[in-house]
């Protein structure tokens, strides 16, 4: 876990006790299966006090992006799905799949329509 290597990893510390840390792991689920190629972890700082010391975690939850081994973003604010969407995408858009980029295109020309009429 958390070492150097090849691929995107997006790792949610946490502790158990942490309302609002529930409350990311389920914004993250969507995000999770969307990018399939990178890895997602789940830290709980009080099983890992050294690891969370070293990296500075000021609180929970913090999600921090790495990739091959570095560190590329840290957050602290989980608004909402769709902004830790916005705030990942950068570093993980290499990890959709060639079916899930399609899914994420936008609305559908159906949908489009049906907006439109209304």
């Amino acid at each position: 876990m958390l070492e150097a290597g090849e691929g995107r990893q997006v790792v949610l510390f946490t502790s158990p006790t942490c309302g609002t840390c529930q409350l990311a792991k389920r914004m993250l689920a969507p995000i999770e299966k969307l990018y399939a190629g990178a890895s997602f972890l789940e830290v709980d700082i009080n099983t890992a006090p050294v690891r969370a010391r070293q990296l500075e975690i000021q609180s929970v939850p913090c999600l921090i992006v790495f990739e091959s081994g570095e560190e590329r973003e840290r957050l602290y604010k989980m608004q909402s799905g769709s902004y830790l969407l916005e705030q990942l995408h950068p570093y993980l858009k290499k990890d959709l799949t060639e079916k899930k980029e399609d899914s994420y295109a936008g609305p559908s020309v159906s949908t489009q329509r049906n907006v439109e009429r209304r």
